[in-house]
């Protein structure tokens, strides 16, 4: 790759990169999000997304109203990641509620423009979905 190439997909870098969120809006948005699960008010998150949101529980479609996100849930830990170049957030959230114990991975994307989630992706496990028996 020339000196050239190299400018050019530097610029188409620099492009993308001017898209950028603040951390700070980020945090807004996902402490926001914890707490809609803590109270099981989904209605919370809605409010913050766009009205094409696509949002999905274990890669199927799901309305955001009827899914994990509607059950309020004694969150025991949460930590979150937030990358405000590509404006997206992931949040682990555990449950040790002994009656239903779950880990959450959800995967947040907000629009740079108008700061509206635009996706939520979450993995939702639950008792049985891994063994935790060891292979001989």
């Amino acid at each position: 790759m020339g000196p050239v190439s190299l400018a050019v997909a530097f610029l188409s870098l620099s492009a993308t990169a001017a898209a950028e969120c603040t951390r700070e809006q980020l945090k807004d948005i996902t402490s926001k999000y914890i707490a809609a699960q803590a109270s099981g008010q989904s209605a919370d998150v809605v409010a913050l997304s766009s009205s094409s949101l696509n949002y999905t529980e274990n890669e199927k479609a799901v309305d955001i109203s009827k899914g994990v996100l509607s059950q309020a849930l004694k969150i025991d830990h949460n930590i979150t990641i937030h990358d405000p170049v590509e404006c997206g957030t992931f949040t682990e959230l555990i449950v040790t509620d002994a009656s239903h114990p779950y880990v959450i991975g959800t995967r947040m994307l907000v629009g740079a423009d108008d700061g509206k989630i635009s996706l939520i992706e979450s993995i939702v496990t639950d008792t049985g979905d891994v063994s935790t028996s060891r292979a001989p």
